[in-house]
């Protein structure tokens, strides 16, 4: 009898690999899972005492080398999560239909105006000769605590 009813996409996702029957790299699944090699076997695991996955190993010798799914087809019905198992109810919806009655009618006449382009003023430029002009130009703009040379 399974413990969990709802497996997490973890779960889901190490079904997924295995469920070709065909070994599968132990290395392969920690890549792709993209976790560290014990969270993988927490997967398994889980597989094994949650959803009666039966896992078979493959070893060279002492080490797992790959893992083989036995019974994909007696898992895949228990790899359903339960957002993914409740689907919204649509409820159907009646249009609208708005009636319209036009009391009176207005006509409008639009009128374009041409916008007048001034000609942009040339400035004249003065160049600053000395300090002392420069300072006092900075004194009448009120920067001369502002700014420091």
């Amino acid at each position: 009898m399974s413990k969990l009813t709802n497996p997490c996409r973890k779960t889901i996702a190490t079904f997924e690999m295995l469920r070709s029957g065909k070994p599968v790299k132990f290395a392969d699944l920690v890549s792709r899972m993209g976790c560290k090699e014990i969270t993988v076997m927490t997967y398994i695991c889980s597989l094994r005492n949650n959803f009666g996955a039966e896992i078979e190993t493959v070893r060279d010798g002492r080490k797992v080398v790959a893992y083989t799914l036995a019974n994909p087809d007696a898992v895949a019905p228990k790899m359903v999560s339960k957002s993914a198992a409740k689907t919204p109810k649509v409820k159907k919806v009646k249009p609208i239909v708005a009636k319209v009655a036009v009391t009176k009618s207005r006509k409008t006449i639009a009128t374009k105006t041409a916008a007048v382009v001034d000609e942009i003023p040339n400035l004249d430029v003065e160049e600053i000769d000395s300090d002392a002009e420069l300072a006092s130009l900075k004194a009448e703009l009120g920067l001369t605590g502002s700014y420091s040379e």
